[in-house]
């Protein structure tokens, strides 16, 4: 008896190949995804972890902006528009920071929050910095948070 294959099992089996290592396998399973199923979220984040390992950043971009259209509110989809546009030739961190403090102003994301104290640290701007991290704090479980940044 033949065993019907489906998408589940699909995007199951490209995970998997993604966390081996296998990203060129994992790519070419994705690929056989029914176009129903491309644009599933969890589909465009694989696909974009699996690029950004590549180094593949004009997709990334790409990917990431769908990203945040199907989900604005969602700070995940900004931090990879932030890292991806921070990594396309021509990107910078200045250009990063600005997509967070943009997507900051609607999300209360403790972790983007974080990721922009790190950037203003990174930029030279320590007041600026504190100030993130205090936010992320106030917003966030002190479990996450605790002992990714310590400020003396």
């Amino acid at each position: 008896m033949k065993t019907i294959e489906t998408e589940t099992d699909r995007f199951g089996r490209a995970r998997q190949l993604y966390k081996l290592g296998k990203s060129a396998e994992a790519l070419a399973e994705l690929e056989r995804l029914g176009t129903g199923y491309q644009g599933d979220r969890d589909v465009l984040e694989l696909r974009w972890a699996l690029y950004a390992g590549q180094d593949q950043w004009p997709t990334c971009v790409d990917i990431a902006r769908r990203l945040t259209l199907q989900r604005p509110d969602d700070a995940h989809g900004w931090l990879c528009l932030a890292d991806s546009v921070r990594n396309v030739p021509g990107g910078t961190l200045q250009m990063s920071y600005d997509i967070l403090v943009s997507a900051a102003r609607q999300i209360r994301d403790p972790i983007l929050l974080l990721t922009l104290g790190r950037y203003s640290a990174q930029l030279g701007r320590v007041e600026e910095m504190r100030e993130w991290i205090d936010k992320a704090h106030e917003e966030g479980d002190a479990s996450i948070l605790n002992g990714e940044i310590r400020i003396q």
